[in-house]
């Protein structure tokens, strides 16, 4: 017959293996399917004037930035996995074609109640970036440089409101820009050369320095 303390250690031994045993709790994709253990989320329209937006807001327990990481979770839902969320707004502006060419030097992008930072890549290309999360609801932004026509770039935003506690990315809205030449402007800008700096194209295109001048900040300078 077993002693008591042998029947003791038998009991507790034999409650712990009946025990739940805890581990990342599901989540439900944006479509309604269930996900595996620490699974994420993401939905998002397609965009009028060809931009797409993909992601959603963040769930319960995630933690998300724009441009940044995903949280990584914590209680019941166990580790979650990092992913890097897009800016808000992504636009790929272009101005060079086989026929025609601006320089952007200048490149805006605007629209109400939106904050967006514009840099060139090069002279007739760059990117207009904003990284503030977007409300629901439809946005227009305006693209343009001098000698350019006005683009303009229209999408709507609609955010996931289950992401599971994770959590997932907030929708965004990413587009490609073809600026065209203004048919009324003067020419100055109809090149994609550094305006800054070109000696054959200084402060404006074709206006050349001469052999004892140099181009410093779009002006000729004697040496």
């Amino acid at each position: 017959m077993p002693s008591f303390r042998q029947w003791l250690l038998a009991s507790v031994a034999f409650t712990v293996s009946l025990g739940p045993s805890l581990g990342c709790a599901g989540t439900t994709t944006a479509d309604g399917s269930d996900d595996a253990a620490g699974g994420t989320s993401s939905g998002g329209s397609l965009a009028s004037g060809g931009a797409s937006s993909s992601g959603g807001a963040p769930g319960s327990g995630g933690q998300s930035s724009s441009g940044g990481q995903v949280g990584s979770g914590g209680g019941d839902c166990g580790p979650c996995p990092g992913y890097a969320c897009q800016a808000p707004i992504v636009l790929s502006v272009g101005s060079q074609t086989d026929t025609t060419q601006v320089n952007l030097a200048d490149l805006t992008a605007t629209g109400d109640g939106l904050s967006i930072d514009c840099q060139l890549y090069a002279a007739c290309s760059g990117e207009c970036v904003g990284q503030s999360l977007l409300a629901d609801g439809h946005y227009s932004v305006t693209v343009q440089a001098t000698g350019t026509l006005p683009a303009v770039v229209e999408f709507d935003i609609q955010n996931p409101t289950d992401c599971g506690c994770c959590g997932c990315c907030p929708d965004s809205a990413a587009a490609q820009v073809v600026l065209l030449p203004d048919p009324e402007a003067d020419g100055s800008r109809a090149c994609c050369a550094d305006l800054a700096a070109d000696e054959a194209n200084c402060g404006e295109c074709g206006h050349a320095c001469t052999d004892l001048e140099t181009c410093q900040a779009g002006a000729c300078v004697t040496l």
